[in-house]
């Protein structure tokens, strides 16, 4: 009986040595992917239908589409709730201001600059007014001036005119 058992495993083992040996003669290089990633399938352009379905990504409180063409930095980006005036400079007649985003970095602005909700209208020795002309996207119907002071964060505001 043993000797049939190490007769059967040796036969086995013998039957699956030249297949190992094969095996090895077929080795690939390294560079050569295997032959299933030879073959790659074209790539299918990937098409969105929304089917009537509302745009996740629109301005539900502005109305206008959030995606813009071109990417506006700077003060455009600013509210005028967000300013903060660190200086304000006189260079020959006219006088810029330097003021401060949430983050802090400064910016130098002078009149009729535009911002996210309105625009710079006058800046003097100690404030800096601003027509605020859109409220969360929306246009107002009655602009504000917003005063801002270089010396208190807050700002007060003053009737239109």
């Amino acid at each position: 009986m043993r000797r049939t058992v190490f007769l059967l495993i040796g036969f086995f083992l013998f039957a699956a040595l030249p297949s190992t040996a094969q095996d090895q003669g077929t080795t690939r290089t390294e560079d050569s992917p295997p032959p299933a990633l030879q073959k790659v399938m074209p790539r299918k352009d990937v098409v969105y239908d929304p089917e009537g379905r509302r745009d996740p990504f629109k301005d539900l409180l502005g109305g206008a589409d959030s995606t813009n063409d071109v990417a506006v930095e700077g003060t455009a980006q600013m509210p005028i709730d967000q300013v903060v005036i660190s200086g304000i400079l006189k260079i020959g007649d006219d006088f810029t201001a330097v003021i401060k985003n949430p983050q802090g970095f400064p910016y130098y602005v002078k009149k009729g600059d535009p911002f996210k909700d309105g625009y710079v209208i006058r800046i003097n020795t100690t404030s800096v007014t601003f027509r605020k002309t859109k409220e969360r996207g929306l246009p107002l119907s009655q602009p504000k001036d917003i005063v801002i002071t270089l010396y208190d964060e807050e700002y007060t505001h003053e009737p239109s005119l």
